[in-house]
C-alpha cells in the first residue's frame, strides 16, 4: 500500500508527486526538499489498483518540469494463513487413561494440554501432519475431573487452538463383589 518514486533534474528544484486511479491524478503528494535527486513515498494507496502518476519539480526561479505519465499497480495483500480447524472431538476414558480423538481441516500435527485445574501438562507435539489424529494420555487418576484442550500447527506453523473441554476418568474399582453360592470361602483359621 505504498509507492516510492525517484527521479533526477538538472537544477536543483523541489519535487512533487502527481497521482490517481485515473489519467487526471487528483492527488498531489507533500512538496519534497529542494535537490536534483528526488524520492517521494505514496502512502495509503489501494492494493491491486493501477495508478497514473507524474513527478513534477520547481525550481526557485519558478520554472516547473513534468515527467512523462507513468503508471504502477500496487500489489495485492495477502491474507494471514488461517489456522487449521478442529472438528469431531470425541473422548474414550477408563481409570487410567483416555483417547481422544478429532479431525482437522488441513494436515497437522498435535498436541494436548491437560490438566485437573489449568493446562499444567503437554503430551508432547505428534510431528507427523494428518488429518484423522487419536492420542492417548495414560497415567491419569481414577474417578477425576480434567480439562483439556487440542493444538494443531499446519506445515507453515499457524497455530490453531481448541476450545477448553472436559472428561471424566472412570472411578477405580475398590473390591470386587462376591456373590453368595458362586464361589466357596475360604477358610481362615485362627493361630493362638
Amino acid at each position: 500500500s505504498t509507492a516510492r518514486i525517484a527521479w533526477q533534474t538538472n537544477k536543483n528544484a523541489d519535487g512533487q508527486v502527481q497521482y490517481g486511479t485515473t489519467n487526471s491524478y487528483g492527488t498531489l503528494s507533500p512538496v519534497g526538499t529542494v535537490t536534483s535527486s528526488h524520492s517521494i513515498t505514496l502512502a495509503s494507496l489501494t492494493s491491486s489498483t493501477k495508478y497514473y502518476y507524474r513527478a513534477v519539480s520547481k525550481t526557485s526561479s519558478g520554472e516547473t518540469a513534468y515527467s512523462p505519465a507513468e503508471t504502477f499497480t500496487t500489489l495485492a495483500v495477502q491474507a494471514p494463513p488461517s489456522a487449521p480447524v478442529i472438528s469431531g472431538v470425541s473422548t474414550s476414558v477408563s481409570t487410567s487413561s483416555v483417547t481422544i480423538t478429532w479431525t482437522t481441516s488441513k494436515l497437522a500435527t498435535s498436541d494436548i494440554q491437560y490438566g485437573t485445574t489449568s493446562y499444567g501438562t503437554s503430551l508432547g507435539k505428534n510431528a507427523t501432519l494428518k488429518t484423522s489424529h487419536s492420542r492417548t494420555i495414560s497415567n491419569l487418576l481414577g474417578g477425576t475431573l480434567y480439562h483439556f484442550r487440542i493444538v494443531v500447527s499446519d506445515s507453515s506453523g499457524t497455530t490453531g487452538l481448541g476450545k477448553d473441554r472436559t472428561f471424566t476418568t472412570a472411578a477405580p474399582t475398590l473390591f470386587t463383589p462376591v456373590v453368595p453360592g458362586s464361589v466357596a470361602s475360604p477358610t481362615v483359621p485362627f493361630h493362638p
